[in-house]
C-alpha cells in the first residue's frame, strides 16, 4: 500500500509505503494460513525505520469448521513482533500515521439522510465468515518488543565527563580506565545508548479454554535517567484463572506464579526508579480531569465512590527466588535475596459481603506489597532506613554518605586499599617479608 502526495509543499520522488506484506499463503484444505513480513514504516522525518514489523503469522484452523456455525482455530503463532515508538519535540510517529490515514477517510454523511431499508436475508443463508463465532485454543507470541526513541535532550544518559558527550563507546571505556572512573557506571551508560526497550518478552502463550497464561523472559525497562537497562526481569510468569469467569462480573484468578524475579532498585536524591516508573505509567493511562464544578464535587464527596466494571478475586499469588540489586550510590552492590512474596484471597470478602475488588485496586495492593518487600530487603542489607529509601524527606549529601557506607559494609566488595587505610589488626597478621638494604644484610620488616 503506497501513498502518493502530489502537493507542491511535499512532493516525494517516489510514492511512500504505508504498509507492506511479503507474501500470503492460504491452504483451505489443510486449514493453514501464513502471512510473511508485515511492515508499517514510519512517516518521513523520523529516525526509526518501521513503526511495526512482524516476521510472520501462522494460523492453524480446523478445515471442516471454516463454513460451519463456529470457526475453530487450533493455534495462532505470531513470530517476532516489534513496535518502535518515536517522539520528537513536536510530534510522534504513531500520531503522524493516524493523521495521514484519517485524511483519506470519507466525510461523515448527513445523519438525517434517508437510509434505504436493509435487505432481508433468508434464514437458510450461510453466516458470513466475518460474523461467525470463533473458538481459539492457543495464541503464541515469540520475541515481542516495544522500543521508544525520545528527543535527544531527554534521551541522553548521564555522561562520565562533560567534554566526552559524543565519543564512541570504546573511547569512553578507555578514557574511564585511564582516569580511574567507576567502570560499572561507564558500562551502564554505554548500554543505555539508543532506543529505550520499554517492554520485551521471549514467549507469550494464551490458552483461553484452559484459562492459562504463560510469559517467559519478560523484561521491563528502567525509566529514562537511570543507570540499569531493565527495571524488572522475570524468567517465568504463569497465571491460572477460571475460564467461565472471563465474561462474568467477577474474574476468578486461581493462581499467579512468578519465578526468580530480578529487580534493579536505584535511588536518587528525591525519588527512585520504581516511583519514576509509576509516574510514567500514570502519564500514559491518566484520565482527563473532570469538568464537574467544585461545588458539585463537594456534594458528591459524601457518597461512596462506586466503580463500575469487572471485579477480580485472586486466590493465591506467589513470587519466589527473587533478587534485587540496589544502586544507592556510585558503588555497586551484590544481589540481595528477596523473601517469598505470597498473597492469599485478594478481593474475597465475608459470605454476607460482595465478592471481588476493582482490578485497579488489586494491582495497587500487589504493587505496594512488592515495593514494601523490596525496600525492606534493601534497608536490612545496607543498614539504611526504609523511610528514607521511600522518600520521606529529601536525601541530602550526608544521607548519601551513609548510604555509601551502608552499601560497602553490607556486602564484600573488592577494592584496593592504601596502607594508611588498613586497620591496625591487619598489620599484626600481615606476613613478614625480607628486604635487602643497599650494602647491608637483609632485615625483617612488617
Amino acid at each position: 500500500i503506497k501513498l502518493l502526495d502530489n502537493t507542491q509543499t511535499n512532493a516525494p520522488v517516489d510514492p511512500g509505503m504505508l504498509a507492506g506484506i511479503g507474501s500470503i499463503s492460504v491452504k483451505l484444505v489443510d486449514g493453514k494460513l501464513r502471512v510473511n513480513s508485515i511492515t508499517v514504516p514510519s512517516p518521513s522525518g523520523f529516525t526509526v525505520t518501521n513503526i511495526f514489523h512482524l516476521a510472520n503469522i501462522d494460523v492453524s484452523i480446523q478445515p471442516e469448521s471454516i463454513f460451519s456455525d463456529q470457526v475453530v482455530i487450533n493455534e495462532i503463532f505470531v513470530n517476532s513482533p516489534e513496535v518502535n515508538l518515536e517522539q520528537t519535540k513536536t510530534r510522534g510517529n504513531v500520531a503522524e500515521l493516524q493523521a495521514i490515514l484519517s485524511s483519506f477517510a470519507p466525510p461523515k454523511g448527513d445523519v438525517n439522510a434517508v437510509q434505504s431499508a436493509p435487505k432481508s436475508i433468508p434464514a437458510s443463508a450461510p453466516v458470513p465468515l466475518a460474523e461467525q463465532p470463533v473458538l481459539l485454543h492457543a495464541l503464541i507470541v515469540t520475541n515481542f518488543a516495544v522500543n521508544l526513541t525520545l528527543p535527544v535532550e531527554t534521551n541522553k544518559q548521564t555522561v562520565v565527563r562533560a567534554q566526552r558527550t559524543e565519543t564512541n563507546s570504546i573511547v569512553e571505556v578507555a578514557a574511564a580506565k585511564a582516569a580511574g572512573t567507576n567502570m560499572q557506571a561507564v558500562a551502564e551508560k554505554v548500554i543505555n545508548k539508543g532506543p529505550l526497550p520499554l517492554v520485551g518478552l521471549t514467549l507469550l502463550k494464551v490458552e483461553p479454554l484452559k484459562g492459562l497464561l504463560t510469559i517467559n523472559g519478560l523484561r521491563i525497562a528502567n525509566p529514562p535517567g537511570f543507570a540499569n537497562k531493565y527495571l524488572v526481569e522475570l524468567p517465568v510468569f504463569t497465571l491460572d484463572l477460571d475460564p467461565d469467569s472471563i465474561q462474568s462480573d467477577t474474574l476468578l484468578i486461581r493462581d499467579i506464579l512468578m519465578e526468580k524475579p530480578r529487580i534493579a532498585y536505584e535511588r536518587k536524591i528525591l525519588t527512585d526508579n520504581i516511583k519514576a516508573f509509576q509516574k510514567e505509567i500514570e502519564k500514559a493511562i491518566g484520565k482527563p480531569k473532570s469538568d464537574t464544578p467544585k461545588e458539585n464535587q463537594k456534594e458528591e464527596a459524601g457518597e461512596p465512590d462506586k466503580k463500575e466494571g469487572q471485579k477480580v478475586i485472586i486466590e493465591h499469588l506467589l513470587a519466589k527466588g527473587g533478587l534485587v540489586r540496589a544502586k544507592l550510590s556510585a558503588l555497586p552492590t551484590a544481589p540481595i535475596p528477596l523473601p517469598n512474596i505470597e498473597i492469599n484471597d485478594l478481593g474475597k470478602g465475608k459470605e454476607d459481603e460482595s465478592q471481588g475488588t476493582d482490578i485497579e485496586d488489586a494491582l495497587t495492593e500487589i504493587g505496594n506489597t512488592f515495593y514494601e518487600t523490596i525496600i525492606g530487603s534493601v534497608s536490612s542489607a545496607t543498614g539504611f532506613a526504609g523511610d528514607a529509601l521511600k522518600g520521606v524527606g529529601g536525601l541530602g549529601f550526608d544521607a548519601l554518605g551513609k548510604m555509601t557506607g551502608g552499601t560497602t559494609n553490607a556486602v564484600p566488595v573488592r577494592a584496593e586499599t592504601s596502607a594508611a587505610e588498613m586497620p591496625d589488626e591487619a598489620d599484626d597478621e600481615a606476613p613478614k617479608r625480607k628486604r635487602r638494604r643497599p650494602g647491608g644484610r637483609p632485615r625483617l620488616i612488617n
